[in-house]
């Protein structure tokens, strides 16, 4: 019985120091990976609204599409004037 407590406890004592150092590992190797796709999806992002702006720009209501009309050179939907 001793000799299994023994080795029981070398096995659970192993895990811990080598489970620890991989956490930290994983968790510190994770932690900029999310902050370069969080600053990925918000370039993404920005450069969708830049796209969508430009797309939308005006100089009169002819350069509108249809529903649309040309206001402070912006085209907004007929109904929001």
């Amino acid at each position: 019985m001793m000799i299994l407590d023994r080795t029981r406890e070398r096995r659970t004592t192993g895990l811990k120091r080598l489970g620890y150092p991989l956490m930290f590992l994983l968790v510190g190797s994770l932690m900029p990976l999310s902050i370069w796709v969080a600053a990925g999806s918000a370039l993404v992002r920005q450069q969708r609204e830049a796209r969508r702006a430009r797309r939308l720009a005006c100089l009169i209501d002819a350069d509108c599409p249809a529903g649309y009309a040309c206001v402070n050179g912006h085209c907004i939907p007929i109904d929001d004037c």
